[in-house]
C-alpha cells in the first residue's frame, strides 16, 4: 500500500507523490461533483446532516473560504469532511479525544479549546480571531460557522452563520 510506503518504505516522497496525483485526479474528475451530492443524501435524515449539506451550498455560493464547526461530539466536522467542501474546515472543541479523533479526518483542522464557549457571540469572536490566526481568509473573504443550540450539547447542531472577516 502507499501509505506504508510513505510511512516506512524506501520511497517515502515518490508513494505522497503518486497519492497526491491519485486524489487530485479523483477531486478534478467531472463525476466528483454527483459523488459528493450521493454523500450528502445519504445524511438527509437529521437536522445535523441537513445544516451539513446547506453550509456546503452557501460555502460554494460565497466562494467562503472556511468553515468552522463548533462540535462537541465531532460528528459535524466528520460529516462536513464527508462532502469534500472545496475550503478547510476548522473544528473547535473543547474535548481533546475529540480533536485528537478529527486530526485523522479529510480537510479538517481540529482546535481544542481550553475555555467553554456558551454562547453566540463568545462562538463568533472566537471563530473570527482563529480564521484570521489561523490564515484561512483575509479581510473581505467570507467563513461559514455551523453550530448547535443549546452549547456543549451534542447532537444539536442546529445553526449556520456566514461571516466576512473584517
Amino acid at each position: 500500500m502507499l501509505s506504508a510506503e510513505s510511512a516506512a518504505g524506501n520511497h517515502p516522497l515518490e508513494a505522497v507523490d503518486m497519492m497526491t496525483k491519485v486524489i487530485q485526479s479523483v477531486e478534478n474528475d467531472e463525476n466528483y461533483r454527483q459523488f459528493k451530492s450521493l454523500i450528502a443524501s445519504a445524511y438527509k435524515d437529521t437536522i445535523t446532516s441537513q445544516v451539513t449539506f446547506a453550509s456546503n451550498i452557501l460555502i460554494e455560493q460565497l466562494q467562503a473560504k472556511a468553515i468552522v464547526s463548533y462540535t462537541t461530539s465531532g460528528l459535524t466536522a466528520l460529516r462536513q469532511s464527508q462532502t469534500r467542501p472545496e475550503c478547510p474546515i476548522l473544528a473547535l472543541t473543547e474535548s481533546i479525544s475529540v480533536a485528537r479523533m478529527l486530526t485523522l479526518s479529510w480537510g479538517v483542522l481540529p482546535l481544542h479549546l481550553t475555555k467553554t464557549v456558551s454562547n453566540f457571540e463568545t462562538l463568533r469572536e472566537k471563530a473570527h480571531a482563529l480564521v484570521k490566526e489561523k490564515k484561512l481568509a483575509k479581510k473581505g473573504d467570507r467563513y461559514v460557522t455551523t453550530f448547535g443550540v443549546p452549547f456543549g450539547k451534542p447532537g444539536t447542531t442546529n445553526t449556520i452563520h456566514a461571516n466576512s472577516v473584517k
